[in-house]
């Protein structure tokens, strides 16, 4: 797997049709790797048999394998396990498995930026090295996962995670500013319900230019009264 010698590069990934490829399986450009879906799933499938006897393997190759899976299906407990014990092993260091998730978490894929085994295993991580924890980046990580799928549930747990009387402020001000670009994102404004009550006045201002049903949901969540 030539590609993986690129991942340090890589930033988003992409499903391509196969007739972009040409003849290749994959192909690197500005950061964006693209990917056949026919070569993905196939070696997904190649390596199936391969779980069974997965602790018998090679880190390296454990490594490889359970990336592979969590590119072709993002619910796979057993590859996600695999990576927490590579981790912790030494083998994948805890800025290289943030940096995987930020590519698997922030790409345009079908299922994996609202993939809540994903989110969970980021909150293990960065629980396990706060070191790791910069706030700026996990709000851009979240605000692209939550671009890519509207209404975002996982995506939104994880922000409130973020949540600290040092940085509330800041959060606020961002989840506000989203919240005014995506007015019908109710996850967006149940989030900014959780961290910031003091924004009624401003959300009866833009549902009188932009009425919403989302917007309704803040300010009653926020106890103002609702009129219809």
């Amino acid at each position: 797997m030539q590609w993986l010698k690129q991942w340090g590069n890589v930033e988003e990934i992409e499903i391509l049709p196969q007739f972009i490829l040409g003849e290749d399986d994959w192909r690197l450009q500005q950061n964006v790797i693209g990917f056949s879906a026919i070569y993905l799933y196939s070696l997904h499938h190649t390596y199936r048999e391969l779980w069974a006897s997965i602790r018998e393997l090679s880190q390296n190759e454990q490594n490889q394998i359970s990336l592979v899976a969590l590119l072709a299906t993002t619910e796979h407990l057993t590859a996600v396990n695999v990576r927490k014990e590579l981790v912790e092993a030494g083998i994948v260091t805890p800025a290289d498995e943030l940096h995987t998730l930020d590519i698997l978490l922030g790409s345009p894929l079908v299922k994996h930026s609202k993939s809540p085994m994903l989110w969970f295993h980021r909150t293990w991580l960065l629980e396990k090295y706060p070191e790791l924890v910069e706030l700026e980046h996990e709000l851009r990580i979240v605000s692209k996962a939550a671009h890519h799928h509207p209404k975002n549930y996982y995506a939104w747990s994880y922000a409130r995670r973020l949540v600290r009387d040092s940085n509330r402020e800041r959060i606020s001000q961002w989840a506000w500013e989203l919240c005014c670009a995506n007015v019908s994102d109710v996850s967006m404004w149940s989030f900014l319900a959780a961290v910031d009550a003091s924004r009624a006045s401003q959300a009866r201002q833009m549902d009188e230019k932009w009425p919403h049903e989302s917007i309704k949901m803040y300010l009653r969540l926020v106890g103002e009264d609702v009129y219809i």
